[in-house]
């Protein structure tokens, strides 16, 4: 036990060399602090034993680092790698104490699941529900859901719709994803071009799958200093459709209900037309 002791005593007083150092306590450690920070579930107990251990690797690493490197100035055999020493001790100061706050933070109460302008993801197992309007934080939601073990392989939705921008991120993360699809209540206006980005799409018998037009044609703001072309969206939007093999007389027809209105056609006809695939 004393033997493992002696790095870790070693490197506190700044007796290491400086490039063991930087590639031991600064490199090394650090990756493995940052692994364990995004590893731990953020909503139970045992965060607050990786904030108290974080914190502590994190004073021994800049303590330890700024004394080699004020050992290696003094000597004055490698000038520029104990000024680099100083920097990188700074960095992992700035790194540790964002790390440390993050896990320090209590996470926020999530939103009551399908209330209109709100938005919820949560996790069961393999499977992540996407549950409400969508909208940015849906997307930042889902993107960290998806870096946590374990790896996720599904997505269910009940949306109503929401902002077509974080829509298309949310597909985007999906396809990247491999990840199936499925509807479990509704799925609306911008829904469906996050249910197209399954790489296996089903539905629950209940479920509706609405589509309907784009705002205005021209152009309409969707969002601060956001302009948007609604013809130019809409066949955008069409491209992804077609890329994942929807038939050509849906997609014509996709788009032609009144933005206030929606078309929602039935199991039989989306599994025809290739949106459901199973």
């Amino acid at each position: 036990m004393t033997r493992w002791l002696h790095p870790l005593r070693h490197h506190w007083r700044g007796d290491l060399p400086i490039l063991w150092t930087l590639a031991g306590p600064i490199a090394g450690v650090t990756l493995l602090t940052l692994w364990l920070a995004r590893s731990v579930p953020s909503a139970t107990p045992l965060r607050w034993v990786v904030f108290a251990a974080l914190a502590v690797v994190l004073f021994w690493q800049v303590i330890g680092t700024a004394r080699a490197s004020r050992l290696t100035l003094r000597s004055g055999a490698d000038r520029p790698l104990g000024v680099l020493g100083y920097g990188a001790a700074g960095l992992v100061l700035a790194l540790g104490l964002v790390m440390l706050v993050e896990i320090g933070t209590p996470p926020a109460p999530p939103p009551p699941p399908g209330t209109a302008g709100h938005a919820s993801v949560t996790r069961t197992g393999a499977t992540l529900h996407l549950q409400g309007e969508i909208e940015l934080r849906s997307y930042y939601a889902l993107e960290r859901a998806l870096t946590r073990p374990p790896a996720i392989t599904r997505l269910t939705l009940d949306s109503p719709g929401g902002a077509v921008h974080a829509a298309r991120g949310i597909a985007r993360l999906v396809r990247e994803a491999g990840l199936d699809t499925h509807v479990t209540g509704r799925c609306h206006s911008a829904c469906p071009l996050i249910l197209i980005a399954g790489r296996n799409r089903s539905a629950d018998p209940a479920a509706r799958i609405g589509f309907h037009s784009y705002a205005t044609p021209g152009y309409a703001n969707t969002g601060p200093l956001v302009l948007d072309d609604a013809a130019a969206s809409q066949r955008r939007d069409a491209a992804a459709f077609r890329a994942q093999g929807v038939s050509e007389a849906f997609i014509a027809r996709m788009f032609d209900a009144a933005h206030d209105t929606l078309w929602l056609p039935d199991h039989a006809t989306l599994r025809a037309s290739g949106v459901l695939t199973r």
